[in-house]
This record gives C-alpha cells, sequence and structure tokens, in this order.
C-alpha cells in the first residue's frame, strides 16, 4: 500500500490538473488552482483515515468512532472516488518519498504559474514636461519645481 503522500500527491495533480484546465478556459481564476489541488489532495486521503488513526493516533479524541470497521469498510469499497485510490493501495511499495517530491513539484509549478498570471496595475505616468505638470489636489495651477 502506497504511503498517504502519495495518495495527496495524485489526488492533488488530478484536481490540479482539472482546475488548471478550467481557469485555462475561463481565463480567470488561477488564484484557485492550489487551493483545489490542496482539497483534492486531502480528498484522496479520506479513505485513509480509519487505518490512520488505529494505527497511527489510537488515543486522539473519537479514534474509536474514526477507526470503526463499518467505516472502514464503507470507505474502502466508495474508495475509487478519487483518482487511483484502489490501485494505490493495490502497490508492493510506499513511495511516500516519490509523493513527497510530486507534491512540492506540484505547489511550486502552481506557485510559479500564479506569478506568471497575476497582472498588475500600471504605474502612473508623469507627464515628460515638468512645468506641465498640475497639482494632485484638482487645481490647474503648475507646480514650482525647483530646477
Amino acid at each position: 500500500m502506497a504511503f498517504t503522500t502519495m495518495h495527496f500527491a495524485l489526488g492533488m495533480a488530478g484536481t490540479g490538473a482539472a482546475a488548471s484546465l478550467g481557469a485555462l478556459l475561463l481565463r480567470r481564476g488561477w488564484r484557485w488552482v492550489p487551493l483545489a489541488m490542496t482539497a483534492g489532495g486531502t480528498w484522496a486521503c479520506v479513505p485513509d483515515f480509519p487505518r490512520i488513526f488505529k494505527e497511527d493516533f489510537p488515543n486522539a479524541p473519537f479514534a474509536q468512532a474514526l477507526s470503526a470497521k463499518p467505516l472502514q469498510q464503507w470507505l474502502s469499497t466508495h474508495g475509487d472516488w478519487f483518482f487511483f485510490h484502489r490501485a494505490l493501495d493495490a502497490q508492493p511499495r510506499e513511495y511516500a518519498l516519490h509523493g513527497l517530491l510530486i507534491v512540492l513539484m506540484l505547489y511550486t509549478i502552481s506557485v510559479f504559474l500564479l506569478a506568471a498570471t497575476h497582472r498588475r496595475p500600471a504605474a502612473p505616468t508623469e507627464p515628460a514636461d515638468p512645468a506641465q505638470a498640475t497639482r494632485a489636489d484638482g487645481q490647474d495651477k503648475p507646480l514650482n519645481r525647483a530646477a
């Protein structure tokens, strides 16, 4: 069974691709892509929550209820709601480091895409001739600038 980081990475990749396609088609909404990726990664880990609480946090509040066998069976039968969950659970290797590297790479790509698509307002331009500059308070008197 693959570790949670690989589940998170593949959930991130799937929802990130879908959100990026939506933002590309709509030509806006790029700032929501990292949030969609995080939500998709979290959704990919939901079927493993009972196992996580049973093995890693047995003394946590509500750990008994969250690691209950009926909940675990229900989530495992519906585990393929997320991209490739059953296929990842069938893997003999853990791939924890691979998942972490994919997560870091996807977040880095999303930050660079956000920086590339961010539009800054144009800076106000000053007149070429300083003698033609007007006052900021709206009066049409020229500014007296010392040369």
